[in-house]
């Protein structure tokens, strides 16, 4: 979780530049806008995808 205040009412952009081990790190920026007459606070929820590999197992008797 990330949290700012105070932030002034332009345009920003959340650039993820790393991740932990086994995400896939976002490819696109984030963009969102503060607006001046925002008295909310702005929520914004990101899903990382997990990376996925394969694995090639074979099962032999204990002569082979």
């Amino acid at each position: 979780m990330i949290y700012y205040e105070g932030l002034e009412t332009v345009e920003y952009q959340f650039v993820e530049v790393k991740v932990p081990s086994g995400l896939n790190l976002l490819q696109e920026p984030i963009s969102f806008t503060i607006e001046k007459s925002q008295n909310e606070v702005l929520s914004i929820t990101v899903t990382n995808e997990l990376l996925t590999g394969s694995v090639q197992l074979m099962n032999v008797d204990q002569d082979n």
